[in-house]
């Protein structure tokens, strides 16, 4: 089960009562075999689903071109954010400058000056930053009926694109959804929309209207999506055939089936309202699942567990990585939620594939470089010289180079053919055993994650859990996090155990409050602390002398006063 949301509730009457109920979105995933009758028409159905995103994405490029521009006519505006950039563009070389020396000495070396020269920007341009966006939406209100004339506009044609964009209605309606949810994301965060590649990974949506029961599914009572007995061959117990419909063209409804591993059942209550299909590169092979969002009965009953501090973060500790530390209300010594140490020397195996391709490929290079060069075909030249010319060296210059000399000039510089033949054998081997390893360590750790979540928080009635912005986190630059530090995040995943638990606690009817306190007050005596040592495990308070573990203490200190903050 990946997700919970609540839904807004719906008034009914009962034997002459008023009765709410409520329900939940549920969505359960399922693994896919590869399909049995896929076609170059339903890749196709995928093309067409990138291209009009795409599409969507100039569009709103325009739009907000569009919106700059009369935004632009207030010259407070104008001033404004030319003074913000002048900040950006001042901040971004004094971070140069300090990253030089640094790179000099080898070394994060102290920067004082700089480092006073970067706080001060930045507080400036703190300032600046909120006058802009408020002289922004003065702009608005005062250019309100031209900005809604260009929002229709783009209304407009979105949908004029969603008519030509030759899809299937439910993949359209996909796209949009996903368009109108990135759109509002970028807009707040002050980014424009991507590009995507066409890299074959894509998605077939099915929207039932009105939605289906799963006994009517298993029926094939639905013309769009049907679930049959197992294909022939088919030896998991389990098994069973998904029936979806990809596009409809020309008035003929076009259907592939997949073999499909019903791990768990549906709930009996459940209406099943979206069926998604996604397929995923992994290496040199997809991957295949479904996902059946359904319409569920939510639990009204009331949790009389206790509330719960979760402290998420990453620590190198003896026993291993720590990384989040759970103190339940009323227990004396918290839990901690560890990372296997399986799961981090899989990562560590990454890395070292990862060197070893590295090594090789500059081996190659180097061979490349030292080869005589009299004689060679013409067809070469250009492959071979983006080699030899290039600063840094990848795999597929390589594999082009390859490629080029197996079709043009087989019989020229045989031995130095079968080298470059074989290294490619072996790059693509640890190529793929790493994408694989990246894989299996990705899916083990989030189940580990859920595991514990279930675990430890089960009897929870409320979560609290600090304010700390994962993502800000992730932005930091490189030098400034120490190597060890960016090390573990990347293994440890904190933002990966913070979406997890926050899908249980919607999935469980668990509140969560999000708490924005300082980790500046000793819970024990509420001296004022000292400015600790971040790296620290252990500190001590000079009022009272106690020595505590750090994550502990952020834990009672979210539990000493009643919760506060905002939902999450």
């Amino acid at each position: 089960m990946d997700r919970k949301t609540i839904t807004k509730g719906r008034v009914s009457e009962m034997n002459g009562q008023t009765v709410e109920t409520r329900s939940i979105a549920v969505s359960y995933k399922y693994g896919l075999l590869a399909p049995m009758d896929w076609g170059d028409d339903c890749e196709e159905e995928i093309l067409l689903q990138a291209a009009f995103w795409n599409r969507l994405v100039e569009l709103e490029n325009s739009y907000r071109q569009r919106v700059r521009a009369v935004e632009c006519e207030d010259p407070n505006v104008v001033r404004l954010e030319t003074e913000r950039l002048a900040l950006v563009s001042e901040r971004e070389r004094l971070n140069v400058k300090r990253n030089g020396e640094r790179q000099a000495a080898r070394s994060k070396i102290a920067t004082p000056a700089i480092d006073r020269q970067i706080a001060d920007v930045s507080s400036q341009l703190k300032g600046v930053a909120a006058r802009c966006r408020e002289t922004r939406r003065l702009a608005h209100e005062a250019r309100r009926e031209q900005l809604r004339l260009v929002n229709a506009e783009r209304y407009m044609a979105v949908s004029q694109a969603r008519r030509e964009s030759g899809l299937f209605w439910s993949n359209y309606n996909a796209v949009i959804e996903s368009y109108e949810v990135a759109r509002q994301q970028t807009l707040k965060r002050g980014v424009d929309l991507r590009l995507k590649r066409r890299s074959g990974n894509g998605r077939i949506t099915n929207q039932i209207q009105g939605g289906i029961r799963y006994e009517d599914l298993m029926a094939g009572r639905h013309s769009q999506v049907r679930i049959g007995p197992p294909p022939p061959g088919m030896r998991n117990k389990r098994g069973a055939s998904l029936t979806m419909t990809v596009h409809r063209r020309g008035g003929i409804r076009r259907n592939v089936t997949w073999p499909i591993i019903l791990h768990r059942p549906l709930p009996a209550d459940a209406i099943i309202k979206v069926v998604v299909v996604h397929r995923r590169r992994r290496s040199d092979r997809w991957i295949w699942s479904a996902v059946f969002v359904c319409s569920c009965r939510a639990d009204a009953s009331e949790r009389t567990g206790p509330r719960v501090a979760v402290n998420i973060g990453w620590r190198n500790t003896p026993a291993g990585i720590r990384v989040a530390c759970i103190l339940s209300e009323g227990d004396i010594s918290p839990q901690y939620v560890m990372l296997p140490n399986q799961l981090a020397q899989g990562v560590q195996l990454c890395d070292k594939e990862t060197s070893e391709r590295d090594k090789d490929l500059n081996t190659v290079a180097a061979l490349i470089r030292a080869l005589d060069l009299a004689g060679m075909p013409s067809e070469l030249a250009e492959s071979t010289n983006a080699v030899r010319e290039a600063r840094r060296h990848n795999a597929p210059r390589f594999v082009r180079l390859l490629r080029d000399w197996r079709e043009f000039a087989p019989n020229w510089r045989p031995a130095d053919l079968e080298m470059l033949d074989d290294w490619a054998r072996r790059d693509r081997r640890r190529w793929h055993n790493r994408e694989e390893r990246r894989a299996w360590v990705s899916d083990a750790r989030e189940y580990h994650y859920r595991q514990e979540v279930r675990r430890l928080l089960g009897r929870a009635r409320e979560i609290l859990i600090n304010a700390h912005d994962m993502s800000e986190t992730a932005r930091v630059k490189d030098s400034e996090l120490p190597l060890p530090a960016r090390r573990l995040r990347f293994i440890a995943a904190p933002s990966v155990f913070r979406l997890v638990l926050l899908n249980y606690a919607r999935k469980t009817g668990i509140r969560v409050t999000v708490v924005e306190r300082p980790h500046d007050t000793c819970v024990f005596c509420g001296g004022q602390l000292a400015p600790p040592d971040r790296a620290a495990l252990w500190w001590k308070c000079d009022t009272c002398g106690c020595l505590f573990d750090q994550d502990e203490h952020y834990c009672r200190l979210l539990l000493v006063e009643p919760p506060y903050g905002c939902d999450a």
